[in-house]
């Protein structure tokens, strides 16, 4: 084969992996910015997750017969103490992550300890045991799903599921690891 001919072919070759490689980076880029989008929906905004934090406490304080003012106060306090023993809760990401590592037994054990101290500290100033606040936490739950339940967010047996879990300790909402939140205790960004 001649040289002119070897290089047509050659270049041909080039220039359509070129274009198969450019195809895929673009439809990699694609998915991918369809998935960043796609968390990043699925993330609610801080005004969303601050109005769903009122309302929790509204509905705590009123199951505790105390105002929101006392529930927002023993919050805070607790979320103080919390800080001073065990320093700054890790930063909320700005969007969801695709993956989550599995924790370290140190990082559950310090996440067990925070959320031990943040209920214990909660209960105490707000007059309360922390099986009183565990079963005021599990009424409001209770009534927040039953209005999902019936606004078709969700099915009866995933209400069932959370409320299970919430009370075997293994959700990430009020009664479960994390406390009043999902990402540390006393984070209270969203009740299960």
């Amino acid at each position: 084969m001649n040289k002119p001919i070897r290089n047509l072919i050659a270049g041909g070759v080039l220039v359509a992996s070129l274009l198969a490689t450019g195809a895929t980076a673009s439809a990699a880029t694609s998915t991918t910015s369809k998935a960043e989008t796609t968390a990043q929906a699925s993330t609610p905004p801080k005004a969303d997750r601050d109005a769903h934090r009122a309302e929790r406490t509204a509905a705590l304080a009123e199951e505790l017969g105390l105002t929101v003012d006392e529930v927002t106060a023993a919050e805070d306090a607790a979320r103080a103490a919390v800080e001073a023993t065990y320093g700054a809760p890790p930063a909320r990401p700005t969007t969801k992550p695709t993956t989550r590592p599995e924790p370290t037994a140190a990082q559950q054990a310090e996440h067990q300890a925070r959320h031990e101290l943040f209920r214990k500290t909660f209960a105490e100033k707000l007059g309360i045991t922390t099986d009183e606040l565990k079963a005021a936490e599990l009424a409001v739950t209770k009534a927040h799903l039953a209005d999902e339940v019936a606004d078709g967010r969700i099915t009866q047996a995933e209400a069932d599921a959370r409320l299970e879990a919430m009370a075997n300790g293994t959700a990430p909402g009020p009664g479960g690891p994390g406390g009043p939140g999902h990402g540390h205790p006393g984070g209270a960004d969203r009740a299960a």
